[in-house]
């Protein structure tokens, strides 16, 4: 039989990323190395039992270790700091016998009563997720009411049933590059509270792709402030570009210290992804035109 070019403590890894609701390109992200490739279909042949059948998953602990591990060597974002899960209970504080989320809103905890996926209801919801895919990730709680911030819990099981899967086609549809998310929930005095955990994106800028009720405006980039999510300023987005800049440079020298020791050869051109490309040529194009972006972001030359 054929030698498997992934480890069983790989294969574990993966199968909890699948369980905690990676999308198979995620978990692919994390193994597929220049010197080792695998195939996305090999993800699927994992999730389905028909590869690593009998290995064991991995624990929470092991694929938490190894998930930090990555992100250190690869200098993408951390998550935000904040529990998913049970563990989310200490947001909330009984007061007087009601219990209200701790604190208020903030840049990376937001607050909405209901869950729908219609497309119109669910615009706001889009503009949430990419605001804080653009910062620091996040958390989304359903069931509590914004403004006074008290536990009331959703009257439905919509939440409930809500496959993710069908969460992240909605969003690759609407946004790019497409933002990662856990879907969770707790429940607080009796209450249900659902939960969707939001990652910041190593490869943001995160941007609107089309139209979508009277929230998102198709080529907008939105970014998640204390208490709101709007249109990104240029502040923010310069920083976030610094910040791809930065990793760009850091692969290149990686990639020319590895030709340099003989340990590969290869194009070490740094390569842009085509969203940051058009970001870039909006910003530093040779041209300098006035751009006819969206109406909610223009960037005009002097």
């Amino acid at each position: 039989m054929a030698k498997r070019n992934i480890t069983d403590d790989e294969i574990g890894l993966i199968k909890a990323m699948l369980k905690r609701g990676m999308r198979n390109d995620e978990a692919h992200f994390h193994f597929n190395r220049q010197d080792r490739l695998i195939s996305p279909g090999r993800i699927a042949q994992i999730k389905s039992g028909k590869y690593g059948g009998g290995v064991a998953i991995a624990n929470d602990s092991a694929l938490d270790q190894f998930l930090t591990a990555f992100r250190q060597r690869s200098g993408t974002p951390a998550k935000a700091n904040m529990p998913a899960g049970p563990g989310s209970s200490h947001l909330f504080e009984d007061n007087g016998g009601v219990f209200r989320l701790r604190g208020t809103e903030t840049d990376t905890i937001e607050c909405k009563l209901s869950f729908r996926m219609q497309q119109n209801r669910f615009a706001e919801i889009v503009k949430s997720i990419a605001g804080m895919a653009n910062n620091k990730g996040g958390m989304i709680l359903f069931g509590v009411r914004d403004g006074t911030l008290v536990v009331e819990g959703l009257t439905d099981d919509e939440f409930e049933k809500t496959d993710p899967a069908a969460i992240n086609r909605f969003l690759a549809g609407a946004l790019d590059p497409v933002p990662h998310i856990t879907k969770s929930a707790i429940r607080i005095d009796g209450k249900y509270i659902g939960i969707l955990t939001v990652e910041p994106h190593p490869n943001a800028p995160v941007i609107a792709l089309k139209v979508i009720g009277q929230d998102v405006k198709e080529g907008c980039i939105y970014f998640r402030y204390v208490g709101e999510t709007r249109t990104i300023k240029p502040g923010e987005l310069r920083h976030i570009i610094n910040m791809r800049e930065q990793r760009a440079v850091a692969e290149f020298s990686r990639r020319m210290m590895g030709v340099a020791t003989g340990e590969q050869a290869t194009d070490v051109r740094p390569k842009s992804p085509p969203v940051l490309r058009r970001v870039l040529g909006l910003m530093f194009g040779p041209k300098r035109p006035v751009f006819p972006v969206p109406d909610c972001w223009q960037i005009r030359w002097a």
